[in-house]
C-alpha cells in the first residue's frame, strides 16, 4: 500500500491518454468515474500485491481494458485495442524515460524500491505517455486501428492481442524480476518494447489487408433469389410500362380536349422514359435466371456516368442453359460478373475511349462472358492473382482478389484475361 500515490498518479495519465485516443471527455461529476476509477485502482492494487509477478503484465492489460469497457463503454473489440495501445504507449514512455535518465538514476534506490524515487519515475512517465497520445499521428493510429478490425471476428482480435501482451508479459516479467543487472533491465526493455511494436504493427497490418477484403467480399456477396426476385421485377416493370403507354394512346385517341393530348404527348416523349425503356429492352437479350439482374443494375450505372456500352448475346444461350448451372455456382458467377463490371466501370472513367462492353456467347456447350473495357498503364496478366492488385491505382484490387478466389473454389469456373493495346478482357468459363 506504500506505493499508493504512485499507483493514483500513473492511472491518472492512463485515464487523460484514454481519454484522448478515443476522443471523448471525462465527466468529473458522473458517479462512473469515480466507481470506476476507485475500482481499476483497486483491482491494480491486488494485480502486485498478490497476483503472480509472471502473470502480472496479462492481469494489468486485462484490468486497463475493463477500465475502458466501464468508463468510456467501449464494446468488445474497442477495449481490447483500447487498454493494448495504452499498454503498449506506456511501454514506450518507460523506455524514453529510462533512457533520458540512464546516466543520472541512483537504480540502487530503484532497484530497492524507494516510494518517492518510483513516485516521481511513475509521474515523468505519465507525463510522457500524455504528450504521447496527444500527437495527430497516435490518434489516428488508434482511429486506423478501429476501421482495420471493423469486419474482423472478436475471437481473432482477443487472440492476437493475448499474443502481443503475452510477450511483453515474458520480457517485463524476465527484465522486472528475473535478471538482477540494471543495465540488463534496460535491454530487455529496450527488447520488450521494439518485438511489441514489431508484432503490434504486423498485427495492425494483417487486420487491414484481412478487414478490406471482407468488406469487399460483403459488397459483393447476394442472394440468387434476391437476384431472381430483381429480375421479376423488371419484367413486371416492363410490361407496366408498356401497356401503361399503351392505355395512354388510347386515352389521348378518345379525348377531344386539346390540354389533355399535349399533357399525354408531353408524357410519352418523355425521354428518360424512353431511356428506361431501351435499357429494359437491351436487357431482355439475356435469359432470366441471375445474370440478368446484376448486369441491369451495371448497366444503369454506366448509364448514369455516361458510358457507352455494348451487349451481346448469343442466340445459344438460353433460359434452359442458364438453369443446368446449379445455384451455388450461378452466386459466385454474380459476385465474379459484379466485380469485373466494377472494375470496368472504374477503369474505363480513367482513359479517352471510354466504353465497356459485354459478350456472353458458347463456346463448345459451355457458357463464356465476358467484359472488356479501355485501360491506362500496364497490366501485368500473371500477377492477377496477387492481393491488392488492380489497374485501378493504390488501394484497389480486393475485388480481383475475391474474383480469384472464388473461381478457384468453384470447379466449374474458369477464368482467362487479355490484354490488346487498347483493351482489357476478362472472360469467366462457365462449365455447363
Amino acid at each position: 500500500m506504500e506505493y499508493l500515490a504512485s499507483f493514483v498518479v500513473i492511472q491518472i495519465f492512463y485515464t487523460l491518454g484514454m481519454s484522448l485516443l478515443i476522443n471523448q471527455k471525462i465527466n468529473l461529476k458522473s458517479p462512473r468515474f469515480y466507481i470506476s476509477f476507485f475500482v481499476t485502482l483497486l483491482l491494480s492494487l491486488i494485480n502486485v500485491e498478490y497476483l503472480n509477478p509472471a502473470m502480472r503484465v496479462v492481469f494489468n492489460f486485462l484490468i486497463y481494458m475493463i477500465y475502458s469497457h466501464l468508463l468510456f463503454k467501449t464494446n468488445l473489440k474497442d477495449s481490447i485495442i483500447l487498454g493494448m495501445l495504452i499498454f503498449v504507449l506506456s511501454i514506450c514512455s518507460e523506455f524514453i524515460y529510462v533512457t533520458v535518465t540512464f546516466p543520472f538514476q541512483n537504480y540502487d534506490l530503484v532497484m530497492n524500491g524507494d516510494i518517492y524515487i518510483t513516485f516521481i519515475n511513475n509521474l515523468f512517465i505519465g507525463i510522457i505517455l500524455y504528450f504521447i497520445c496527444s500527437l495527430k499521428r497516435v490518434k489516428g493510429l488508434h482511429k486506423n486501428i478501429i476501421r482495420a478490425i471493423d469486419k474482423i471476428n472478436q475471437k481473432k482480435v482477443v487472440i492476437f492481442a493475448l499474443v502481443v501482451i503475452v510477450l511483453y508479459n515474458l520480457i517485463c516479467w524476465i527484465a522486472y524480476f528475473v535478471s538482477n543487472n540494471v543495465l540488463n533491465k534496460y535491454y530487455f526493455t529496450l527488447i520488450g518494447s521494439v518485438l511489441g511494436v514489431f508484432c503490434s504493427l504486423l498485427i495492425y497490418y494483417y487486420f487491414k489487408t484481412a478487414n478490406k477484403y471482407l468488406t469487399i467480399f460483403g459488397k459483393y456477396n447476394m442472394s440468387l433469389k434476391m437476384i431472381r426476385d430483381f429480375e421479376l421485377a423488371l419484367d413486371n416493370y416492363r410490361i407496366s410500362t408498356h401497356e401503361n403507354k399503351n392505355q395512354l394512346k388510347t386515352i389521348r385517341n378518345m379525348s377531344k380536349d386539346k390540354k389533355v393530348e399535349s399533357y399525354i404527348d408531353a408524357l410519352l416523349n418523355d425521354s428518360s422514359e424512353d431511356n428506361d425503356e431501351k435499357l429494359l429492352n437491351v436487357i431482355q437479350k439475356i435469359p432470366d435466371g441471375g445474370l440478368k439482374g446484376i448486369i441491369y443494375t451495371k448497366l444503369v450505372d454506366m448509364k448514369r456516368k455516361g458510358i457507352p456500352y455494348e451487349l451481346v448475346v448469343d442466340k445459344k444461350i438460353t433460359a434452359d442453359k442458364i438453369s443446368k448451372i446449379d445455384d451455388v455456382t450461378l452466386t459466385h458467377i454474380c459476385e465474379i460478373l459484379g466485380v469485373f463490371l466494377d472494375n470496368a466501370i472504374d477503369a474505363s472513367l480513367e482513359v479517352d475511349d471510354v466504353y465497356v462492353a459485354i459478350e456472353l456467347y458458347d463456346e463448345d456447350g459451355d457458357i463464356n462472358v465476358s467484359v472488356s473495357n479501355g485501360y491506362k498503364g500496364y497490366i501485368d496478366i500473371d500477377s492477377m492473382n496477387q492481393i491488392g492488385l488492380t489497374t485501378k491505382g493504390s488501394g484497389h484490387g480486393y475485388g480481383l482478389s475475391l474474383a480469384n478466389y472464388l473461381i478457384n473454389k468453384d470447379p466449374k469456373l474458369e477464368k482467362r484475361s487479355e490484354v490488346t493495346e487498347d483493351s482489357f478482357t476478362q472472360i469467366i468459363k462457365i462449365k455447363v
